[in-house]
């Protein structure tokens, strides 16, 4: 495992591919985290320095896949999602048992936002948003 600090103060720690995986715990979920983006790399960093720290404050295994689409033609971001889903289903370690897809431009605001699947199937982790009024 590779650490690094963050300029927050945060603590970075990931296995070789991007894998995270807690000590001192057996995770019940390996989540793939699915991040469609197109030219918004400034945001994806600030998601990405964000979201690493909040997983590894809830001890979560996870590894999180950055699906770009290139060209100029409309974004698809269905067919990408669906592309990192496809490719993730096919590795071996871990086998993931709970996808998420992730929009670049939303950030958990607390850690009260558990990232997890259940057993009632789908669930919007951000169902309002501030910018909307959260309605």
């Amino acid at each position: 495992m590779q650490s690094q600090i963050l300029p927050d103060g945060n603590i970075l720690s990931l296995f070789s591919g991007g894998i995270y995986s807690p000590s001192g715990c057996t995770p019940r979920q390996h989540l793939a985290i699915i991040i469609p983006f197109r030219n918004r790399e400034y945001q994806l960093k600030i998601l990405l320095r964000h979201l690493h720290p909040f997983l590894q404050r809830q001890k979560r295994s996870y590894r999180i896949f950055v699906v770009e689409q290139f060209g100029n033609g409309t974004f698809n971001k269905g067919l990408i999602m669906n592309v990192a889903f496809s490719h993730a289903s096919k590795l071996s370690a871990p086998v993931f048992n709970c996808f998420m897809f992730h929009d670049v431009d939303l950030m958990p605001e607390n850690d009260y936002n558990v990232y997890e699947c259940d057993q009632h199937g789908p669930r919007h982790l951000a169902p309002a948003v501030d910018e909307l009024r959260y309605s």
